[in-house]
């Protein structure tokens, strides 16, 4: 599986198959999400100050509802959710 990090200063990550994203990040997602054969998974979040600090902060808070979680041998849990809403007076 193809990994994509955001990193201003990461230019050659030692993980395998690995790419770094040095452009604008919202552009490039976008770019990823268009050529997507399959799901983008996200993991990590940048900054440390609550809500704000998530990679896409821009637009209205989305509420999901948990549809499936399937544990693995690993330990590992792939957690399915489905959008059930957005709250748009949420200012971001």
């Amino acid at each position: 599986m193809p990994k994509h990090v955001a990193s201003t200063t990461l230019s050659d990550p030692e993980w395998h198959n690995t790419h770094v994203i040095e452009d604008e990040l919202v552009t490039a997602v976008k770019e990823l999400k268009e050529k997507s054969q399959g799901d983008i998974v996200q993991f990590g979040i940048l900054g440390r100050s609550g809500p704000q600090a998530l990679l896409f902060s821009e637009g209205p808070v989305t509420r999901f509802q948990l549809t499936e979680a399937t544990p693995l041998a690993s330990g590992i849990v792939i957690l399915d959710y489905r959008v059930v809403g957005a709250d748009t007076d949420v200012q971001s």
